[in-house]
């Protein structure tokens, strides 16, 4: 009795030989856009829900702050910066003005 083997293609699951299917690989493509991250509902939440009330603004230490508490996962404010890029939110920087200007 001899063995036959399948190549398998890792990111769609066909093999070489369309009528068997691989029977390790059980692989669905991703249909529409992926669910939000769980993060981003608590970021939206705002600063004040999770206990900051001195201002109304996250900064990436109080973020890495929220994910240890929420997730256990300890973040350097470099991997915040990263994670919060990916998940498509910017630094913003507030806008400071002179009390006293000379216009």
């Amino acid at each position: 009795m001899a063995v036959q083997r399948a190549l398998v293609h890792h990111s769609t699951g066909q093999t070489d030989r369309p009528d068997q299917p691989h029977p390790h690989f059980h692989h669905a493509p991703p249909q529409g856009r992926p669910p939000p991250h769980p993060l981003q509902a608590e970021l939206e939440a705002g600063p004040l829900v999770h206990g900051w009330t001195e201002d109304q603004r996250w900064t990436l230490a109080r973020v890495a702050e929220l994910i240890d508490r929420l997730f256990g996962y300890r973040y350097t404010p470099r991997g915040v910066s990263y994670l919060l890029h990916r998940l498509g939110w910017s630094p913003q920087v507030p806008a400071h003005r002179a009390v006293e200007r000379d216009e």
